[in-house]
């Protein structure tokens, strides 16, 4: 009878190692891949936001819809609910996925926007519904900074709303508000990535010990600017919540 040779223990292991490797070498590449991805997937879904945001604007005489900073909106605080930007553009939305970035957001991000995304819990009961705009991480700045505010390379913050003065962006003046063109002025962008805060407080100091919120997105982050157009922007140019 013919015997059939089998593989060696060494055979075996040289195997195993060789599949080791190449995954060692894959894998920072699939990574990469991802990442970009997702920041592909964001940047698409902020041009559709800027859709929605114009065809807005058609029906408001050029105004944007009041706004604030995102960790202000709270389901469970209907005071706050006149500044959920989402709620008044989603008429003219496709899908609430336009609003939500596909990278996750970082746990200190989460964490702050849990008013956001669920509803506050029924009387007797601990569990929290999730809102349509669980997940949505697209904020517009609190406060309106001129470019260069708190660094040299820093970009405009263009605000939405302050109080009930709502905003139109064809008649800003933008050298005199914001010392920049409306190209330079930043009017969302997404928190899932990573930015640098130039404003000092005692919860971002213990969220954030270097002043840098490291997102999913690395080195930076997509914005949307005044004029319309979304591009990623490196960390030290966008933050100013």
């Amino acid at each position: 009878m013919k015997r059939e040779k089998g593989f060696t223990l060494i055979e075996l292991l040289v195997v195993i190692a060789i599949i080791a490797i190449l995954a060692a070498i894959l894998f920072p590449v699939l990574s990469s891949a991802r990442r970009a991805a997702w920041v592909s997937g964001c940047t698409s879904n902020m041009k559709q936001f800027m859709n929605a945001v114009n065809l807005y604007r058609g029906d408001y005489n050029g105004f944007l819809p009041q706004a604030n900073n995102i960790w202000y909106i709270d389901y469970g605080n209907p005071a706050t609910l006149k500044f959920n930007y989402f709620d008044e553009l989603f008429p003219y939305m496709k899908t609430t996925n336009v609003a939500i970035c596909p990278a996750k957001p970082i746990l200190a991000i989460k964490n702050s926007l849990v008013n956001l995304w669920y509803y506050p819990a029924e009387s007797g009961s601990s569990e929290r519904k999730p809102t349509k705009w669980y997940g949505a991480v697209y904020t517009p700045s609190m406060w309106p900074w001129p470019k260069g505010s708190g660094g040299e390379r820093r970009l405009a913050h263009m605000i939405w709303s302050q109080g009930k003065n709502l905003v139109n962006p064809d008649t800003v003046d933008y050298w005199a508000k914001y010392n920049c063109r409306p190209s330079e002025a930043v009017m969302l962008f997404c928190m899932s990535g990573t930015w640098s805060i130039t404003w000092d407080d005692a919860r971002i100091r213990q969220m954030f010990p270097d002043k840098i919120a490291h997102g999913s997105h690395e080195r930076g982050t997509p914005a949307l600017f005044a004029d319309g157009h979304v591009k990623f922007v490196e960390y030290d140019r966008v933050g100013n919540l």
